[in-house]
């Protein structure tokens, strides 16, 4: 299992989580992140080197080494804009603003592809593409996959300047 995280308050940092099945892995960095804005977050895992890349609006902010070398299969629920504690308890705040294509990929991607695609609305059937929600007024994986989401606490959909986009 694994978890993408976002700390607006005191220390601001982009954080990830992983578990190899009996130990949970933090790792984050240190990244200002203003409000009122759209912002683009992407962590590039890969199991072979136990390592994680992480990126900030198309730019890499480092890379960490020391993760686990593969991901612990579990039946753990996919969520979006909250988390889960040990045990399966629910993490409170939830995330409280706008969030646009969530993507998850079975490959890593490269910091070109990363940069090239973070602004644009991909068709759903790239190679190595997992999951993909792009929040358009619909919770439907665009993928041949159809793992859709399911709305929890009331969420809705918003349309920013930039994009529509799913609020929390």
């Amino acid at each position: 299992s694994y978890c993408l995280a976002l700390e607006l308050t005191g220390t601001n940092e982009i954080g990830f989580l992983i578990s190899d099945g009996s130990t949970h892995h933090w790792g984050s960095v240190s990244q200002t992140i203003s409000t009122g804005a759209w912002h683009h977050l992407a962590v590039v895992y890969t199991a072979s080197a136990g390592s994680v890349e992480f990126f900030y609006d198309g730019s890499s902010l480092g890379t960490q080494t020391g993760y686990p070398t593969s991901i612990y299969n579990s039946s753990e629920t996919f969520r979006v804009a909250t988390g889960s504690a040990n045990g399966g308890a629910t993490v409170t705040p939830t995330f409280d603003g706008l969030i646009d294509d969530i993507r998850l990929w079975s490959i890593a991607r490269t910091d070109t592809e990363i940069s090239d695609d973070m602004d644009i609305e991909l068709n759903g059937n790239e190679a190595g593409l997992n999951g993909y929600w792009k929040l358009n007024n619909s919770l439907a994986d665009s993928t041949a996959n159809g793992n859709s989401l399911t709305s929890h606490n009331s969420p809705s959909f918003s349309s920013d300047t930039y994009a529509p986009a799913f609020t929390a």
